[in-house]
């Protein structure tokens, strides 16, 4: 069982992860710096794209009943499709929730109360963090009063759910706010564009309209091959490449810091979560 948009989110991200676990055990086994005679992926992308067929997706609010359970999907607010999971049984209730999004999120909606329950099970990471009041667009707003008239760079590693496209929205409204700031925006992540898409389809998880969609990510330049992306490199600023990986632990935003870290004039944006949500 899984909320519609998680099913979406999975058809994009499973395949994609079977994949890097056949490259990664590939290399292992080429370099032979593995203890397993052959090194094996956990799954294949074929069995990433199979595994899809086994969801079984429910809409949110809406209870439905497995074995002795009554259950139904509560809105996290996080990314697309997350949600915490209500659950009825004995004359029991018990919420489960991983992450949850803020109630004043720029571009997600709102994540649903808690009903009162016996229990509730949750993540807590960051439980006990207290958000700055710094606005992001007031924050990369000056970041590129600075960069432009040096002609920079501001690369953004970005995780590809979620963060991307929060991203793309604070630079629209950056842009609407403070026009003459306004720069070529690059998003180079296939999967970050696969899963843009999915916006307009789930609307109603998020603050953007359909029309808004159109108008928020239809201003953003998608970088479409390996090839565009190295042009990317050889390119002048003033521009913004958003790009994964989000904790630079690999992916296209390695190349475009070897190209540009180098420069004073450019500017590399660490968009993290906790206390200091937009932070240079």
């Amino acid at each position: 069982m899984s909320t519609e948009a998680t099913k979406d989110l999975c058809e994009i991200l499973l395949p994609d992860s079977g994949f890097l676990q056949e490259e990664e055990a590939s290399y292992r086994n080429k370099t032979k710096t593995t203890k397993h005679s052959p090194a094996l992926p956990l799954y294949t992308e074929r069995d990433g794209r199979n595994s899809i067929q086994k969801f079984v997706p429910k809409k949110l609010n809406e209870f439905f009943e497995t074995g002795p359970f009554k259950i139904k999907f509560l809105e996290a607010g996080h990314i697309l499709g997350a949600a915490s999971v209500y659950i009825e049984c004995d004359g029991k209730t018990i919420v489960f929730s991983g992450d949850l999004g803020r109630f004043d999120d720029l571009l997600m909606t709102s994540p649903s109360l808690c009903p009162d329950v016996n229990y509730v099970v949750m993540e807590s990471t960051y439980g006990d963090r207290i958000h700055s009041n710094d606005d992001p667009i007031e924050v990369i707003g000056e970041i590129l009063e600075r960069l432009i008239p040096q002609k920079g760079v501001l690369m953004i590693p970005s995780f590809a759910v979620g963060r991307a496209q929060q991203l793309m929205y604070i630079m629209y409204e950056i842009f609407k706010k403070y026009p003459h700031l306004k720069v070529p925006v690059f998003l180079n992540s296939p999967m970050a564009t696969n899963v843009t898409h999915l916006f307009k389809k789930h609307a109603d998880e998020h603050k953007l309209s359909p029309y808004m969609c159109d108008e928020v990510f239809g201003a953003v330049h998608y970088v479409q091959s390996v090839e565009e992306s190295k042009q990317l490199n050889e390119s002048h600023g003033p521009m913004v490449i958003i790009s994964a990986s989000g904790m630079l632990t690999g992916g296209r935003i390695v190349h475009h810091l070897k190209a540009f870290a180098g420069s004073a004039n450019n500017a590399i944006l660490l968009a993290v979560s906790g206390p200091r949500d937009s932070r240079a």
